[in-house]
């Protein structure tokens, strides 16, 4: 499933499970994320990457040094944002080392509020016609869905993934 954040498709995603608990690293937190590992061809010293992803998401880019672990703690984090609207660019500091494998770590899932909060900025007339393309995708988790936010806009959301970009130096 992973292999649908970088087939180049817009209409392909990976999608999280649905949570009721936030991730954190508090005790009342589920856990910490949940991550998708990319794999480079050769090891890179990596300056951003591109990701869509939910809106309100979010994301760290982390470098794992040991390909081999599943351990959280064997990873370094290399930058991080919060998912907005389209795709949404982290710059990413290397720290001097060339990667070959990143983790793209889902640290924090959005509200249906939040999801659909960056397309609220809209003018009027885009802002409606924004909602109505919105509503109408309700099933595509890359898009807010405007009468889930209303109705219930503390509702955590499952975080979908579409495409991932990664971009080294020159």
């Amino acid at each position: 499933m992973a292999e649908r954040t970088i087939d180049n498709d817009e209409e392909s995603f990976w999608v999280t499970s649905t949570y009721l608990s936030q991730f954190g690293n508090r005790p009342e937190d589920f856990k910490p994320g949940v991550g998708i590992r990319v794999t480079l061809d050769e090891p890179a010293t990596i300056r951003e990457l591109k990701v869509s992803a939910t809106p309100g998401a979010h994301i760290e880019v982390r470098g794992l040094r040991d390909a081999d672990s599943t351990n959280l703690d064997d990873t370094t984090v290399l930058g991080s944002a919060t998912a907005t609207s389209g795709t949404t660019t982290i710059e990413i500091d290397s720290r001097d080392t060339e990667w070959k494998n990143l983790v793209v770590w889902i640290s924090g899932l959005p509200t249906a509020a939040e999801a659909v909060a960056d397309s609220n900025s809209d003018t009027d007339a885009d802002t409606n016609a924004d909602a109505e393309s919105q509503n109408s995708d309700s099933d595509n988790p890359l898009v807010g869905d405007r009468n889930l936010a209303e109705q219930s806009p503390d509702s955590l959301l499952p975080v979908a993934i579409g495409d991932i970009q990664v971009r080294g130096t020159e």
